[in-house]
């Protein structure tokens, strides 16, 4: 029964072979269905739909391929000695692991050409770059790059000092910041566009500000400090001493730290200042009180 099933099977397919001219069965057993020229057991050019099941039997891989013969393209599913994989690659000589990217059916990790490395796994726990031993959402072992908007990127990279992530704009020309696990020149964040906001407390055991200026003109020749009352004027009437702002100011702005230290420095300057005049007064007056003294010694006593 199972020989004469494929008997007519056969007989129909020569039937409808036969009256169409884009169709063959060749001498040799190629069919071709929409070519005269079959090159395999079976070839069919145009669109083909199958409804049912389609059982493919072979030694290792099923292969589905899609290009010319010096670039061809596709999957392979089947059993070959890394396992039972679903693959793709590209038939363009080689090895079986050339240019292909694989995967383990039974498990969940992608691989690429002949290495035994992973280039991502996943699992329950996130997703793995790199490595299987996935302990957050995202694992990856070695270095990492984001791609942004403008060229820019950022990059979460290390060296032989330590781990370091920075940020480049203009396609890597111009370095944003950088914030490095370790120490170079005592520094290891370096923010070379804009500022840092912190909103909660900052604790450091160094800081070190740039600044254009230092307030040692105070001590030069033709610097004008005020008289004592006028300094006392100002006070009454504006209630902070020149040149140091408000309260209302520095509660709503907050202040340059290093433009208020400068402040800070010019006022202990300008108080040295009025500490040394007040001695040269006070000394002043002793010599008068000498003198004084002196003149009381040198008259009689009635």
């Amino acid at each position: 029964m199972r020989y004469s099933m494929v008997f007519a099977f056969l007989l129909i397919c020569e039937s409808v072979i036969g009256q169409s001219t884009d169709n063959k069965i060749q001498s040799k057993g190629n069919i071709g269905l929409g070519t005269l020229n079959p090159k395999d057991k079976l070839e069919v050019v145009g669109r083909t739909v199958l409804r049912g099941d389609l059982y493919i039997m072979g030694d290792e891989f099923v292969q589905f391929v899609q290009g010319k013969d010096s670039d061809k393209r596709g999957v392979s599913l089947g059993v070959n000695d890394f396992g039972l994989k679903t693959r793709y690659r590209r038939w363009s000589g080689g090895s079986r692991a050339y240019n292909q990217i694989w995967y383990d059916q039974g498990g969940s990790d992608f691989f690429f050409g002949g290495s035994t490395l992973p280039i991502f796994s996943i699992s329950n726990k996130g997703v793995g770059v790199g490595t299987k031993e996935i302990t957050h959402n995202l694992t990856i072992n070695g270095s990492g790059k984001f791609l942004g908007g403008e060229s820019s990127y950022t990059e979460i990279n290390s060296n032989n000092s330590g781990a370091y992530m920075r940020q480049y704009g203009k396609g890597g020309a111009n370095l944003s910041w950088i914030i490095r696990g370790y120490s170079n020149n005592n520094l290891q964040a370096e923010f070379n566009m804009g500022g840092v906001l912190v909103k909660g407390k900052v604790q450091a055991e160094e800081v070190n500000i740039s600044l254009d200026g230092w307030a040692d003109y105070v001590f030069k020749e033709g610097y004008k400090l005020r008289s004592l009352g006028e300094l006392k004027s100002f006070i009454n009437e504006n209630g902070h001493l020149p040149g140091i702002p408000k309260a209302a100011i520095v509660e709503k702005n907050g202040l340059n730290l290093g433009e208020m230290n400068t402040k800070l420095l010019e006022k202990i300057e300008e108080l040295t200042l009025y500490i040394i005049y007040q001695e040269e007064q006070i000394q002043e007056l002793l010599k008068l009180q000498n003198e004084v003294e002196k003149l009381k010694q040198a008259m009689p006593i009635d």
